[in-house]
């Protein structure tokens, strides 16, 4: 844990016909000893919810830092959806720009994590992974998905905090 620089979430979600597929990978550096960042961990999840929150994804992988204990180091924060980065980039900026439940989700963990950053992301090998990888797990013959109600998630959380302030 001491050796890890940063942290840094390639992040993407879509609409399907069972819901909305997403998922990220997370890949780290290290402060010496390797040349570049490592693929760290991923993740995807399928949301049966109806909902067209942006980032349902940025929230999936945000919360799993948390379960790494990566939330410590700083993070980037990079979208493949232009509409995805935006939303987040204002959450970044301007805390009074969450309006839905999902947002002041993303929202409160953003906050909680070290220096978040959100970039535009250049495609690369780790955006055509994702990529296909989501496009593969769109045919849903797959384990790798986790079942989730994100919606259900943040609007729980929203209650919670309305109660203890």
């Amino acid at each position: 844990m001491d050796n890890i620089a940063a942290a840094a979430l390639t992040i993407d979600q879509r609409r399907t016909s069972c819901g909305v597929l997403g998922g990220y990978i997370l890949k780290v550096e290290a402060r010496h000893g390797v040349n570049g960042p490592l693929t760290a961990s991923e993740s995807y999840f399928l949301d049966r919810s109806n909902s067209d929150e942006l980032l349902r994804a940025t929230c999936w992988a945000l919360a799993h830092l948390f379960q790494l204990q990566l939330h410590c180091h700083p993070v980037s924060l990079y979208h493949l959806d232009r509409a995805a980065l935006a939303s987040c980039t204002a959450l970044v900026a301007d805390r009074d720009s969450a309006a839905t439940t999902i947002e002041r989700m993303a929202f409160r963990l953003l906050t909680a994590v070290s220096r978040p950053k959100a970039a535009a992301y250049v495609k690369d090998r780790c955006f055509d992974r994702l990529d296909a990888k989501l496009n593969q797990l769109a045919r849903f013959d797959s384990n790798e998905l986790a079942s989730i109600d994100l919606q259900t998630i943040a609007t729980a959380l929203f209650r919670r905090q309305k109660e203890t302030v």
